[in-house]
């Protein structure tokens, strides 16, 4: 009997017979930790999606969006309900996969928790559809009327649909970032089915068995499982066949590798790696900044496309960096790192190693760092260096004298920054934003938020539920 995890959620599967199931495939996630998941035949593969489909339009015509909303917060809302035992199970499960420290994952799951509330998930909707009830019905559009021929006298009414099947690859960087884009795919009433990352499948599945407790129904609308990237399987080939859109969280070679087997008529909607940039404006406080800076740093491990990885000081940025060096040691007695894998720990260390070798020589760049262990690193540089390896707590800290030679500087990063923190202001903090609009930086937020972004984001500053729809106009005699 295997003692590896079994993480997957396929409904209509029956792994023991073998005309639909052909064994099971092993995987390990970030810590190490084995799970399994079966193997579908393409017949197995087809059968799911077809459970997943039928469910998915059964329930446009039973469950109201007002029920959809409540079930699934109701079943995202117990992954982050840490005193309770199913937020326990999720915190656990997060310590198995990712090897993170209990106040970590608690944090981490409460700060999701607070984006898959009701109240957040109705706002989603509403920033996105003036008249949400679009996604369950005709609804009359009186901004339309102008535009219907003269004399008409008619209505044009509009619904909204998502996709029968949406098909989702995932990525495993930032737990409960999955989860989240499940959520999104059963607002808008598709089936999900979904390509679980192997550093983070559990989420997704536990998620799943909580909605099989509220709506059974729901929960049969999503599919959710992992099989190794290089492989062409049947669940690859069935599903991405049957679904009408493709989303892509992921590098350039996955994004690639989709698009290279997609049907010609399949739209893809993908999601790059980005990174977070911090500026400090005259006026901050620095000790206050270098704090929340830090809480933004050691969130989900630096990992998350809004992590902030590289700081710019207006004025002189030793005294902040000693700062953020002081605020990120208290921040990790808090909040303790997970190990590091081995590739974590050569880069760190080459990175730290490739700074003192350039403060030997120019006098000014240098290192401050935990000194037992490579628990966090600030890389005071000078001058600015733009590498941004995403490495666990590894922050670089630079001067600039003005925003137009910060504009200059970060200029060859345009379109791949998430999110600017900023701290202070000195009458700058509008420019700054006018840098950030030119830039095509989808968010600013003071540093201690830009960890956490608020439920109707612009994720790559693009709308969430908008491009997973298509719309249905019904012009009346």
């Amino acid at each position: 009997m295997s003692d590896a995890l079994e993480l997957w959620h396929l409904p209509g599967l029956d792994a023991d017979d073998p005309a639909l199931c052909s064994g099971w495939i092993e995987g390990r996630t970030a810590a190490g930790r084995a799970f399994r998941v079966p193997a579908p035949t393409a017949e197995g593969a087809a059968l799911i999606a077809g459970e997943v489909r039928r469910a998915a339009l059964r329930a446009r015509g039973e469950r109201s969006l007002t029920e959809v909303v409540h079930s699934v917060a109701t079943a995202a809302g117990r992954l982050a309900e840490a005193s309770a035992s199913a937020g326990g199970e999720a915190v656990r499960l997060l310590a198995d996969e990712q090897g993170w420290s209990e106040p970590l994952a608690q944090e981490t799951l409460a700060e999701m928790g607070r984006i898959w509330t009701e109240e957040s998930l109705w706002r989603v909707l509403r920033s996105e559809l003036p008249d949400p009830l679009v996604l369950e019905e005709f609804r009359v559009d009186p901004e339309v009327r102008d535009g219907l021929p003269e004399g008409s006298g008619g209505e044009r009414r509009r619904r909204a649909s998502g996709p029968p099947l949406l098909f989702q690859i995932m990525a495993g960087n930032v737990p409960g970032v999955a989860v989240t884009a499940v959520m999104r795919g059963l607002l808008v009433r598709s089936g999900v089915l979904t390509k679980l990352p192997e550093e983070e499948p559990g989420l997704v599945v536990l998620f799943a068995r909580h909605l099989a407790e509220v709506d059974p129904l729901l929960a049969l609308s999503l599919a959710a499982t992992w099989w190794p990237a290089e492989e062409e399987n049947p669940l690859w080939s069935e599903w991405r066949a049957e679904a009408g859109r493709l989303v892509v969280y992921g590098g350039e070679a996955a994004v690639l590798g989709v698009r290279g087997r997609a049907r010609a008529d399949q739209e893809i909607i993908s999601y790059g790696p980005k990174l977070g940039v911090g500026v400090i404006l005259p006026g901050t406080d620095v000790p206050a900044a270098a704090g929340a800076l830090a809480r933004d740093v050691c969130a989900y491990e630096q990992q998350g496309c809004v992590s902030p990885r590289l700081v710019f000081v207006l004025g002189s940025a030793e005294p902040f960096a000693n700062e953020l060096a002081g605020a990120l040691a208290r921040e990790t007695e808090r909040l303790p790192r997970r190990p590091l894998r081995p590739d974590e720990a050569v880069a760190i260390r080459s990175a730290r190693a490739d700074v003192e070798f350039r403060g030997y020589a120019q006098g000014a760049s240098r290192v401050l760092a935990s000194e037992r262990d490579l628990a966090w690193t600030v890389l005071l540089d000078d001058p600015p260096c733009l590498e941004v390896e995403p490495l666990p707590r590894v922050v670089r800290v630079s001067c600039v004298g003005t925003l137009e030679i910060l504009k200059r500087l970060i200029g060859p990063l345009s379109g791949r920054i998430q999110a600017l923190g900023y701290a202070g202001d000195g009458g700058l903090l509008r420019p700054l934003a006018e840098v950030a609009a030119d830039l095509g930086v989808g968010r600013l937020a003071p540093l201690g938020r830009l960890a956490w972004p608020p439920a109707d984001w612009r994720h790559d500053g693009r709308y969430q539920l908008l491009p997973l729809l298509t719309w249905t106009d019904w012009e009346a005699e």
